[in-house]
């Protein structure tokens, strides 16, 4: 059951990091939406079922919770955007240069943080595992996904023949998906 769940957040992990890019920002009445930022224009990417909007938090009757739980955990954030997401807030943001997205519900509990990165933001011991396996392969990008005190890492990889994600969960490395380059 545990395994069948980490396959599924997995696959939309992967689904939601390959779609969202390729989908504008839209309003409820299908203008599109500015980005909030130069610096933010490449990575807003939220999920079809998200209402986005640019105003500031106090626009989207934000809880108070749950304004003081992102602080707590993302005090030094910047390039904030907070979107409804059902009865839930979706954030993307920056932090220390990386991109971020996390997911609280009204009452300010975490329900999922996703960190956007490189091979250089990759701590040491997980570096270690995956090089120890696709030595050959290049790492593209990075994704660490928390939830529920778990930390889940998806790497993207390539090399001259194909592209690999992987997944590794506590000290464990699985292949989850392969893509043959075409020649």
């Amino acid at each position: 059951m545990k395994k069948l769940f980490s396959y599924r957040l997995s696959g939309i992990i992967v689904i939601i990091f390959f779609t969202g890019n390729s989908f504008a920002q839209f309003s409820k009445d299908n203008k599109l939406l500015a980005s909030a930022s130069t610096n933010n224009e490449a990575w807003n990417f939220p999920p079809a079922n998200v209402t986005t909007t640019l105003h500031p938090p106090e626009a989207l009757n934000i809880s108070t919770k749950a304004l003081q739980s992102f602080d707590h955990l993302f005090g030094k954030s910047q390039f904030v955007n907070w979107s409804a997401a059902g009865k839930n807030y979706l954030i993307t943001f920056s932090l220390e240069n990386k991109k971020y997205r996390a997911l609280l519900n009204k009452n300010g509990f975490l329900v999922y943080s996703i960190c956007y990165g490189t091979e250089k933001d990759m701590p040491a011991s997980i570096r270690k595992i995956v090089k120890s396996m696709y030595y050959d392969y290049t790492i593209n990008m990075t994704m660490q996904v928390n939830q529920q005190n778990r930390s889940i890492w998806l790497v993207f990889l390539e090399d001259s023949h194909q592209f690999l994600t992987v997944r590794i969960e506590n000290d464990e490395l699985e292949e989850v998906q392969q893509m043959d380059k075409i020649k």
